[in-house]
């Protein structure tokens, strides 16, 4: 039994095809491609969304920089908006750090896996190859995900998590604009 395929999987395979026919009886590859590029029209951040979800979906780096600084330029803007607000965010972020800020939340949703249990969640018996699930990793606390607060300063922590979860919540968006464009398109 096989399960469909979401809407994000269609459109990353869609990216990788040389067949990019418009069919009449069916969604074809095109038409993924073409609901992504109506989904992000207009909206730099969509587009920087999309961008995101490529970069973490195809396990793949290249591009991460220029995908940095956009998101370094977004964290730029949200510091300069909240500083005149009553906020945890009382001093804003130069470009330079924005970038740095970025680069590390690119990195850490590329490998995101706590090295000290390789992603387990729990520590290896010392001298065996055996996991003791007895206990929680001390680095990670269980979760196999090294914590983004340990990748970055403290004072930007709250930016790194902001980034992030922007990040995440902007894919969604994407994919679920997409799909209900692709819907539309079924009811002529």
């Amino acid at each position: 039994m096989s399960e469909a395929r979401s809407t994000a999987e269609a459109y990353l395979s869609a990216t990788n095809s040389s067949d990019l026919r418009v069919q009449a009886e069916r969604f074809s590859d095109a038409d993924r491609i073409l609901a992504a590029a109506y989904s992000v029209s207009g909206s730099d951040r969509k587009r920087l969304a999309l961008r995101v979800y490529r970069l973490r979906a195809t396990g793949e780096m290249s591009g991460a920089y220029s995908v940095a600084e956009d998101m370094g330029q977004l964290l730029v803007k949200r510091t300069t908006q909240k500083r005149g607000r009553a906020s945890s965010w009382e001093h804003g972020v130069e470009r330079v750090v924005a970038i740095d800020i970025a680069m590390t939340v690119l990195k850490w949703q590329h490998m995101p896996a706590c090295p000290a249990c390789g992603g387990r969640g729990h520590p290896v018996i010392e001298g065996t190859p055996v996991m003791d699930e007895s206990r929680e990793c001390p680095e990670c606390r269980g979760t196999g995900i090294i914590p983004l607060e340990r990748l970055v300063r403290p004072e930007y922590v709250e930016h790194a998590r902001w980034l992030a979860s922007e990040m995440d919540g902007l894919s969604s968006i994407v994919f679920s604009d997409m799909a209900e464009k692709l819907r539309a398109s079924l009811d002529f």
